[in-house]
């Protein structure tokens, strides 16, 4: 069974884009990869507007991708529509609940 997860950053405009990580997007796994990796504005970014993520190797970064566009544009709210969400700002990865309350 698979652990999804959306991966969200603010854009200057305030709104949100975001992706989805199919597997192991349980905190324990991708928030310690993602703040590990991709710790960087432009990481993120670039994370963000790729193709669909497969999943995040939490020891070389390393991130497997489908052959399918997903970055989801110009959202009004971070998308938290798979069993966790994240969300990049303030330089790190912080997890989010289904009501965007951060649980850390």
């Amino acid at each position: 069974m698979s652990t999804s997860a959306n991966i969200n950053i603010i854009n200057s405009d305030g709104t949100y884009s975001s992706n989805r990580v199919n597997f192991d997007g349980y905190p324990d796994h991708l928030q310690i990869a993602l703040n590990i990796h991709c710790y960087t504005k432009l990481a993120s970014e670039q994370l963000i507007a790729g193709k669909e993520i497969r999943s995040v190797d939490i020891e070389t970064g390393e991130v497997e991708l489908y052959n399918k566009e997903a970055c989801r544009n110009s959202l009004s709210t971070p998308d938290c529509d798979e069993d966790y969400s994240y969300l990049y700002t303030d330089g790190q990865w912080k997890c989010l609940t289904r009501g965007y309350h951060h649980l850390n």
